[in-house]
């Protein structure tokens, strides 16, 4: 607040106040040379003191002149803290009062002390040259403090500092509390709640934490951390690999429906969040797509359509797992080459000891169509996976995980962990019902309402359902929206003993069952039939996931 300093003429006040008085009225307020002062004159306040060196004596201040008449504030004591009681002493009319006299207050209002604690109102401009210096240096530790030149020589240099966190101002798109695990939607231009349920909320999209809550259309407090430590969370051991949660907005130490690493506990409440380290290219995987050659309209399927971004999503995570070099990739050229290359596929293809998975891919008939009973065994037979014909059924002969059971004893219900496995495959015809999937042999070639024990797609005509049962009650899902099952068709089954058993076409989820599903000590196999040895269907390869028990 401005202080200024004015040299007055003696005053005198022309009536009396009482000791609560709050104006008072002086026959002259002039500096020496005769002027009418104004309080713009003496700054924002102005000091007095009435019966100055008597018994009487009472200092205050005045905030406002109107004429000869000023608005004061009574009683001010006159050492620190220089407060007011507002109430005075009486003073007679025709006492004496001195204006803007140096009042203990108006010191410590005005002065800085280079001995005391000060705040500086006022911006202070230096004519010197010379810029004030610490006497020994030490860095800035809040966000308010000075830099000293050593610390902006040092931080400009290169020379390592401690910032452990991005954090940018970001507007919510939905109700958002801290540490929800949020995506950036480029449309709006605003932050929505990851799911891995939904691809579209976590692959190819900008993620980060939310550092403080947000409502829909307003900013979210603290804004949204990119990388760097996070310190919202709980729950966590620290070393944890972290994901996005199937549960809007959380994370887990466990995958989602669709995995994305997003960092590693640091404690059980602190998250390195980093979730672009763990989505490098392997080297392999690189290799492997340097090496190919086909133009855009050389890649299609079978059918000859396009193929779609989802199904490349899931080709992708195929290959990465793959240990084959540039070398060994087969260049394709055109659809000639295709049986050759899914002959290198069989087997085992590899662990990953992230999530204690092993990954292989069979060969059933090497996109050949299985028609009519006729399933070539010698030809097709052998090697970790082949497929024999039953009757209406061709079904695996061998175990899917090769931990589990012995040589050619398929494994049971009781006995594994997250299954997933996933292939294309259309339908020859519309009449009968067709099952592929895991079950009994009798549930490969029964009915689509079988109660056989089985977890696998069935049609009914050219209706599509998921289907499950466990050898006394079946659970059917009409899935067919939107799907012709006479087309090429990319299926997925993700199969959770105990839990539940998803089903994908084409990359969306279709169906979700969670009731009659097997999990007694009955074995199964992996297989393809139909009601009659009429129902005719093509395959291709399929990519089976097992974890380990």
């Amino acid at each position: 607040m401005a202080k200024l300093f004015v040299s007055t003429k003696p005053a005198r006040l022309t009536t009396s106040i009482n000791s609560t008085t709050t104006t008072c009225t002086v026959d002259k307020i002039e500096d020496r040379e005769g002027n009418t002062l104004t309080l713009a004159d003496f700054g924002d306040t102005g000091y007095g003191v009435f019966e100055p060196g008597t018994d009487n004596e009472e200092h205050f201040n005045f905030s406002a002149i109107s004429s000869q008449t000023l608005t004061i504030t009574r009683d001010v004591s006159m050492k620190s803290p220089y407060t007011a009681s507002g109430t005075g002493k009486a003073h007679a009319a025709g006492s004496r009062v001195v204006l803007y006299s140096n009042t203990p207050a108006f010191y410590a209002d005005v002065f800085v002390s280079k001995n005391n604690t000060a705040t500086i109102d006022a911006v202070h401009t230096y004519a010197n040259t010379a810029i004030p210096k610490l006497d020994s240096y030490v860095a800035p530790t809040d966000n308010a403090e000075f830099a000293s030149k050593k610390y902006v020589d040092d931080t400009a240099g290169g020379t390592p500092i401690s910032q452990n966190r991005i954090v940018p101002a970001a507007t919510a798109g939905a109700t958002i509390t801290a540490g929800n695990l949020v995506y950036l939607d480029t449309t709006a231009n605003e932050w929505l709640l990851c799911d891995a349920d939904t691809a579209t909320t976590v692959e190819q999209v900008l993620l980060g934490i939310a550092q403080g809550a947000g409502t829909d259309g307003n900013a979210i407090t603290g804004g949204v951390l990119l990388s760097g430590l996070d310190s919202n969370q709980s729950g966590m051991t620290a070393g944890d690999l972290m994901y996005a949660s199937n549960t809007a907005g959380a994370i887990a130490s466990s995958t989602g429906t669709n995995t994305r690493v997003i960092g590693q506990a640091y404690s059980s409440t602190e998250l390195y969040f980093d979730p672009y380290f763990f989505h490098t290219v392997k080297e392999a995987s690189k290799d492997l797509l340097e090496s190919i050659t086909a133009s855009a309209s050389e890649i299609n399927q079978l059918d000859g359509a396009t193929i779609t971004a989802s199904q490349l999503t899931e080709a992708g995570t195929f290959f990465a797992n793959t240990d084959m070099t540039g070398a060994e990739a087969e260049t394709l050229t055109d659809g000639s080459d295709a049986d050759s290359l899914h002959v290198h596929l069989g087997g085992k293809i590899g662990f990953d000891d992230n999530d204690n998975t092993f990954t292989y891919v069979t060969d059933p008939a090497q996109h050949a169509t299985v028609a009519n009973g006729a399933f070539n065994t010698t030809t097709y037979g052998g090697g970790l996976y082949f497929f024999e014909s039953s009757g209406n059924a061709w079904t695996s002969s061998q175990y899917i995980h090769p931990i589990i059971g012995s040589a050619n004893t398929p494994p049971l219900w009781s006995t594994i962990d997250d299954v997933t496995i996933q292939f294309a495959a259309r339908v020859i015809g519309t009449s009968g019902d067709k099952f592929w999937g895991l079950g009994e042999s009798s549930a490969q070639s029964g009915a689509y309402t079988s109660t056989a024990r089985k977890v696998g797609f069935a049609t009914d005509g050219g209706t599509l359902y998921a289907t499950t049962a466990d050898g006394t009650t079946a659970d059917t899902s009409d899935i067919s929206s939107g799907i012709t099952v006479t087309n090429w068709n990319f299926y997925k089954i993700v199969f959770n003993p105990g839990t539940d058993a998803k089903f994908y076409v084409n990359g969306t989820l279709k169906a979700t069952l969670t009731s009659n599903l097997p999990s007694d000590a009955n074995s199964f196999f992996l297989g393809f039939g139909g009601e009659t040895n009429t129902e005719d269907f093509q395959l291709s390869p399929m990519v089976i996931t097992q974890k380990l028990v």
